[in-house]
C-alpha cells in the first residue's frame, strides 16, 4: 500500500481549498488567455482525480459542479467552457 503525508492514498477527495485555488488560478488564466497556466491547472485536477479511489470519482465531479470551477453560475454563460 502507498502512503501518502500518513494517509492511504486515494480515500479522500481534493479537500476544498485545494479546489478553490485550482478554480481561482483557472479563471485568472483564463482572463490573461494564458493557455498553458490553463492546462497545467487542468491537468492538475485529472492527476487528482486519477489519484483517488475509482469509486469517490462521482463525488469528485460533484464537487467539481458545486464549487462551479468553471464559472458557469457565477457568468450564467457558457463561455469558458466554450
Amino acid at each position: 500500500m502507498i502512503i501518502n503525508e500518513g494517509k492511504p492514498e486515494g480515500n479522500e477527495l481534493i479537500t476544498e481549498t485545494v479546489m478553490m485555488d485550482h478554480k481561482t488560478k483557472l479563471f485568472k488564466f483564463y482572463q490573461d488567455r494564458n493557455i498553458d497556466g490553463m492546462i497545467e491547472v487542468l491537468l492538475s485536477l485529472r492527476v487528482n482525480a486519477l489519484q483517488i479511489a475509482p469509486e469517490l470519482r462521482k463525488n469528485l465531479v460533484y464537487e467539481l459542479i458545486r464549487n462551479d470551477i468553471f464559472n458557469i453560475t457565477g457568468s450564467e454563460k457558457f463561455d469558458f467552457i466554450i
